[in-house]
């Protein structure tokens, strides 16, 4: 798995760690454990309630509780929480089985509730010869990181290469600038050159950073789009386009890479998803990340 490889399954994985819901998002999160650990991780299916498990690891007699509710109400999870743990333990204990981990799999991007993270903390005191632990994307991101490349395009489908970036041409160039054209923002004309460093400015990923890296060697590419394009605004609308949804985003507090992620989706990078349109998305996305306020350049100061 090449550079843009991990890039790309990067993104895909996070698009839907922050979209998939509820039953959704527990039938992804059992999918890659199975696919990770094919003949120890089994997802519970019970006739009546799932004793308080979604998924179980029998190497490592783990319980894992999968919480992805479509609005995130603290009182709720933490009321949760204290039943699920309690029926999976009674619920193995019963059954001759003794419970040595439980985790909390969660999807909520902008991070834990502290009333959550107090309760868990709490069963981890009550709990003593359970392991606690809590799942998010790094964790789950950090599993599909050991699956095989065929595996990964199971779940993600088929992802662009270095060479498919290395041998990228126009026409797949103009289609991303058309999809973005019909956004049709009113221009605003202010390109910056942003500081060196503006990708550790940032806090991007290395995935990120490399996704735009690698776009980077065909921005020429775009802007020769650009430059031929009837419209002699459209380079600036699109611009636009990006920096209105950018601040939309920052605004919301979200944490860099999820504002990529989603800036990246924006661009076309769920609906188109040949490895080639996967590079072209690549090379825009390089080429207005540094010829526009797509995220923020490093202050002069530093």
């Amino acid at each position: 798995m090449d550079r843009a490889q991990k890039a790309y399954f990067k993104l895909a994985s996070r698009e839907k760690y922050g979209r998939l819901k509820r039953q959704g998002f527990e039938d992804w999160f059992c999918e890659i454990m199975q696919l990770a650990y094919p003949t120890d991780f089994e997802a519970v299916r019970l006739a009546q309630g799932d004793g308080g498990m979604d998924g179980f690891r029998l190497s490592t007699s783990g319980v894992y509780q999968v919480y992805a509710p479509r609005e995130q109400k603290t009182s709720e999870i933490v009321s949760k929480i204290t039943k699920d743990i309690l029926t999976a333990k009674d619920y193995l204990l019963e059954r001759n089985v003794e419970m040595k981990s439980w985790t909390f799999v969660h999807n909520d991007s902008d991070g834990l509730a502290p009333d959550v993270m107090a309760k868990l903390g709490e069963v981890k005191q009550l709990y003593t010869d359970v392991f606690i632990d809590r799942w998010g994307f790094e964790m789950i991101w950090q599993t599909l990181k050991t699956l095989e490349l065929d595996q990964l395009e199971e779940l993600f489908g088929e992802s662009p290469t270095e060479a498919n970036i290395e041998n990228l041409e126009i026409p797949e160039i103009i289609e991303i600038i058309a999809r973005l054209q019909r956004t049709n923002p009113n221009p605003i004309p202010r390109f910056s050159f942003p500081d060196p460093a503006k990708l550790a400015h940032n806090r991007l990923s290395d995935e990120s950073a490399d996704w735009l890296q690698l776009g980077e060697r065909k921005e020429s590419l775009v802007e020769a789009c650009i430059k031929t394009n009837q419209d002699p605004t459209v380079g600036e609308k699109i611009a636009e386009a990006f920096r209105v949804k950018y601040q939309e985003l920052r605004s919301s507090n979200l944490e860099s890479d999820m504002i990529f992620q989603i800036l990246w989706e924006f661009a076309g990078g769920e609906e188109l998803t040949s490895r080639q349109q996967q590079a072209a998305i690549a090379a825009v996305m390089a080429y207005f990340f540094h010829k526009c306020d797509i995220f923020e350049n490093v202050p002069e100061s530093k």
